[in-house]
Parts: C-alpha cells; sequence; structure tokens
C-alpha cells in the first residue's frame, strides 16, 4: 500500500458500537490493534476481544481554528471559511503499547478540495507529556470532501517506557475538520 492510500473498511467483529477498521488490517491476541479513539462516547468492543485494544484520548492543543470539540464519537475542529488550523490529541496508554514498529492509519473528514487541503499528522510519544519526541509526519490526503475514510501513514517506531501518545494535525480546510479515530498496527 502506498502512504497516504486511501482504504476501504470493515465493521469489526464483536464491537457493541459499529466502528470500522480498515479491511486487511487485523489483530490478534499476541498483536492487538491499537485503536486510538476520540470523543465523549466513544465505540466499545467486546471484553472477549482480545485483538484490539482501546484508548481514549482529548483534544490536547488547537491553534488557529475557532475551536475543538467532542461530539459522541468524533471532535470536530471548525474554522470559518478556507484556512490552515492545527488540532493536536493526547492519548494515555495504559496498558502500554509493546515496544517496536506500527503501521498509522487516520480516520477524518472534512471540508474543501482533496487536492489543495492535505493533512499532516506527527506521532509524538514519550514516557510522559513533558517527554514526547517525534516517531513518525505523514502528509496525507482524502479522497472525497465530508466523506469518512481511514487513510494509511507510515511507519511509527514505539519504546517500551512510552507511556503517552500525541498526535499533531496540520493543514489547510474549509470549514472544519472532523476526526474520528487513528489505529496503530502491529508489524
Amino acid at each position: 500500500m502506498l502512504i497516504g492510500a486511501s482504504v476501504t473498511a470493515c465493521l469489526m467483529p464483536g464491537f457493541l458500537g459499529a466502528v470500522e477498521l480498515p479491511v486487511n488490517v487485523k489483530g490478534s491476541e499476541a498483536k492487538p490493534l491499537f485503536l486510538l479513539e476520540l470523543g465523549k462516547q466513544p465505540s466499545s468492543v467486546s471484553e472477549n476481544d482480545k485483538s484490539l485494544q482501546i484508548y481514549v484520548g482529548d483534544v490536547s492543543d488547537h491553534q488557529g481554528d475557532e475551536y475543538a470539540s467532542p461530539k459522541d464519537d468524533e471532535v470536530t475542529s471548525a474554522k470559518k471559511g478556507f484556512g490552515e488550523w492545527s488540532v493536536n490529541f493526547k492519548f494515555n496508554l495504559d496498558p502500554k503499547l509493546k515496544a517496536g514498529e506500527y503501521t498509522f492509519f487516520a480516520k477524518w473528514k472534512q471540508g474543501g478540495d482533496p487536492a489543495a487541503c492535505k493533512q499532516t499528522f506527527a506521532v509524538f510519544a514519550g514516557a510522559d507529556a513533558s517527554k514526547l519526541e517525534e516517531r513518525g509526519k505523514f502528509k496525507l490526503a482524502y479522497s472525497k470532501s465530508w466523506q469518512y475514510e481511514w487513510v494509511m501513514g507510515g511507519k511509527v517506531n514505539f519504546k517500551a517506557d512510552d507511556a503517552v501518545v500525541e498526535i499533531r494535525n496540520s493543514g489547510k480546510a474549509h470549514d472544519a475538520k472532523v476526526f474520528d479515530a487513528f489505529i496503530l498496527v502491529p508489524k
């Protein structure tokens, strides 16, 4: 798959709420997927499903927009008209991720021409929020305005003591960016 490639989604079996994960992305008990969810009431997973671990995050910073607000299962960052702005999301990892290589995916929708509104997602991690280091940075494009889709970013390496992950988004959009989730797929 190409970096920045859009990925068709499928429903994850065992979910109480309908969460779509990228097709051909599967976890196992030995190598679970790590779903970084956003919103006030993110989707939940069956307690028996050991192939997925869910972490719920929140907005840690936003600049250049009018607001960044959690909804039921997403976060909306809005600004009237066309422009560039940024929003960051922080996730406390308990239990921690296993050290190693992961593939990063982002799921969002936004207004604006996809050719003019690429988004940059930078993945930071560390032992605590004051010791974050950049682990990967990806410029991603979506295919259709206002339609959720999973887009693959690329490889990210995590260390054994990483307890916090912060996803930093920046880029142009028209009126709003709406973020649903991120996923980390172990190698």
